[in-house]
């Protein structure tokens, strides 16, 4: 089984992962359409009697046509009376307007710093207000939001003017290209002359087809991994931007200056959810392609993925039965997907076209676009309908809004889905069945699946901790494909930590639809899924709300369970919770210091199972990590079995010593030769002068 992290996530098997508008308790929505003549010129004076609205198809009631006069200048009120930087009068419609920064190279940069002082030239509207991110690895607030035009022209050279944040999804695409080009000639030169792989037709080049697949794997991953992150890091700025904005009523803008956004299949869910929020607080998104118009290189990007995708089905069908299937060949679907999105300004059209903005790309001068933009900002009509449907299933509802005159030209967003709320946290669209077995009475057991919270490091406001979700694959439905060449399988899961109030303070899930090829899939189907996630805890009373479902059999499960944190002292000797191990794997050369299951030049891969098989060569391993008081004094620690509350021994731990970051993490294992089958308690103490330490777990020894 071939383990893979994401941040401070474990998918134990080779594991593949929504848009909402203002809604109140009538079931009334909001859309903001924006109406032109064939001219480009706005249309004013269009009342209730012009607006038709569908929502997936079915006329809906439209209860209010509002025209929304002005411009986002100030016109003669500001020549007279300058700008007014102060706080937004929320009894006027209040207009923000955020001005994002992605990743830019020096020519990108030019060209959105031209475009966002532009913007700001002209006079701004007392209640016209512009702050500017930057969005790299996270999000940057470089100017918070003000109409003080000194001020933003400060931030947007800032911005503009800094080190090169540029995007580098294409950096190795020549390089993936020659090498499944070289394996294609190896292919057909071996069909060719008769021969096959696997047959010793020629070492030398199989050798060389070995090692070109190595490089490919390794180039392969490395891009992943960085449209990913890249991907991420882009998506979730603008989430964390959109989602806060629904505190203000009124028509919210984000310009978001980037080379391109990366969505791979493993964010799309997460990238439509971001449109959700955008829609719920009511901004529409307006993305600027900064390259300007040097954007040929996008089809050739989604070209040479799906090329790179059918040079693996080539090579498959060429491999023999029993030869190792790689990773990039157990991706092929996924990567086969990722080319259709592998065009970047195709995200941006989609972002764009959803939220009822507009794509500016391919031109060297946005002037005209940003005028039509301004113009669109203060010129609209807000158009409000009641819907028909008022269950919130997460499904996605799709809005038209038509126009009783034909020769006029609609912008408005294209949707929303129908989510409920949830406190603390945004809601998924595949977590609303999961939230259901959750709710249902009684709560469905249909499946096997594990939830828990382990106490890390503690300070003295709390603990630094992990929730860990696991659940076991043999009971998972799976369904031939392809004449049983492969199965599939589709499992989604979700984990919340409530506080005393019912606050979501953390919470994991993920939606996993998994192809596995026939020879793999026992393999498979005596894996695990393990995800875990780093969590801050204060003392206090939990509950632990976790659910899991088997979409292929439409089987749910859910539980409840309760947790005490604890008061902490952050210097007084402390123990974490206690995990067994499901295996150990290398730890990164830079590892996170943050990451509580590193254990010097190694990482814990945490299991939830309280069963492990007894007698034999069988071995119990278990992890703990001590937190010694800064006292310097040594900390020893014992082990003590107990069966039926009698003991069976106690033994001393040799403890290494502390970590950089004064921790003690220890990995117990104890042979189970003498051990016979039963339920045990291990008890594990920790003393350090006269401060003491204890945490027990139970095991079933089968």
């Amino acid at each position: 089984m071939k383990l893979y992290r994401f941040t401070s996530i474990w998918i134990a098997l080779a594991l593949c992962a929504q848009q909402d508008v203002i809604r109140t308790s009538t079931n009334e929505v909001v859309v903001d359409v924006v109406v032109r003549d064939k001219k480009g010129k706005l249309v004013p004076g269009l009342t209730t009697q012009d607006f038709t609205i569908l929502e997936d198809g079915t006329p809906q009631t439209v209860t209010s046509v509002k025209e929304i006069k002005g411009s986002l200048t100030a016109g003669a009120e500001a020549k007279t009376g300058g700008n007014q930087n102060g706080p937004a009068d929320v009894t006027k419609r209040v207009q923000l307007i955020s001005l994002v920064f992605d990743r830019l190279a020096l020519d990108s940069r030019r060209l959105a710093r031209q475009a966002a002082n532009d913007l700001i030239k002209a006079d701004l509207a007392p209640n016209v207000y512009i702050a500017v991110f930057a969005s790299d690895l996270h999000l940057k607030i470089v100017q918070p939001f003000t109409n003080d035009r000194a001020l933003l022209k400060l931030a947007i050279e800032k911005v503009a003017g800094s080190s090169a944040m540029t995007n580098y999804s294409d950096v190795n695409s020549a390089i993936k290209l020659a090498i499944d080009s070289s394996n294609g000639s190896e292919g057909a030169a071996a069909a060719a002359a008769g021969g096959s792989r696997g047959s010793g037709v020629d070492g030398g080049g199989m050798a060389q087809e070995s090692m070109n697949r190595m490089m490919n794997d390794m180039l392969e991953f490395a891009e992943t991994s960085l449209q990913e992150q890249q991907g991420r890091s882009s998506i979730f700025s603008l989430w964390g931007i959109v989602k806060e904005q629904t505190r203000l009523p009124g028509r919210k803008t984000v310009l978001f200056f980037t080379e391109g956004l990366q969505v791979p299949t493993s964010l799309v869910g997460q990238f439509h959810s971001m449109i959700s929020s955008a829609n719920r607080a009511n901004v529409s998104v307006y993305p600027i392609d900064a390259r300007g118009l040097s954007t040929a290189e996008d089809s050739a990007a989604a070209a040479a993925l799906l090329n790179a995708s059918l040079a693996v089905s080539q090579r498959q069908y060429r491999t023999v039965e029993n030869t190792a299937v790689t990773r990039v060949e157990a991706n092929q679907f996924d990567r086969a997907m990722d080319s259709i999105r592998a065009n970047p300004q195709v995200n941006l059209q989609e972002l764009a076209e959803s939220t009822g903005g507009f794509l500016i790309a391919n031109m060297n001068d946005f002037r005209k676009p940003i005028q039509r933009l301004t113009e669109d900002l203060g010129s609209y009509y807000e158009v409000i309908y009641r819907t028909q449907n008022s269950s919130l299933d997460g499904s996605f509802r799709a809005i038209s809004t038509r126009l009783s005159r034909n020769d006029l030209t609609i912008q408005s967003r294209n949707g929303y889905y129908a989510l409920p709320s949830l406190k603390g946290a945004n809601v998924l669209p595949y977590e609303v069945p999961l939230l259901n077995a959750l709710n249902a009475t009684p709560i469905p057991r249909g499946l096997d699946f594990r939830a828990a919270v382990l106490l890390g490091r503690p300070n003295k406001d709390g603990y630094q901790s992990s929730i860990v979700f696991e659940m076991p694959m043999k009971d998972m439905t799976f369904r031939a494909l392809d004449n049983e060449a492969s199965y599939r399988t589709h499992v989604s899961f979700l984990a919340l930590v409530k506080d005393a109030q019912g606050q979501v303070v953390g919470k994991i899930s993920r939606d996993l639809p998994v192809n596995q090829p026939k020879e793999k899939l026992e393999g498979f189907r005596s894996g695990r899924v393990i995800f875990a996630r780093t969590l801050f805890l204060p003392p206090g009373r939990y509950t632990i709300e976790s659910a899991a479902a088997d979409l292929e059999a439409k089987k749910y499960a859910a539980r409840k369970t309760s947790l005490i944190v604890p008061a902490s002292a952050s210097n007084s000797l402390a123990m974490s919770g206690i995990s067994l191990v499901r295996r150990l794997d290398d730890a990164p050369a830079a590892p996170d210091t943050e990451d509580p299951f590193i254990v010097g030049k190694q990482r814990v891969v945490p299991t939830l199972q309280d069963h492990v098989p007894a007698g034999g060569k069988n071995a119990l391993s278990f992890f703990f990590t001590l937190y010694p008081s800064a006292s310097g004094v040594k900390t020893t620690a014992t082990i003590e079995f107990l069966a039926e509350e009698k003991s069976l021994g106690v033994f001393p731990v040799e403890l290494p010593q502390p970590q950089a970051n004064g921790s003690i993490p220890y990995i117990a294992t104890i042979p189970l030769a003498g051990f016979k089958p039963g339920l045990y308690e291990v008890r594990v103490r920790a003393l350090q002068d006269q401060q003491r330490a204890l945490q027990t777990f139970f095991v079933t020894m089968d």
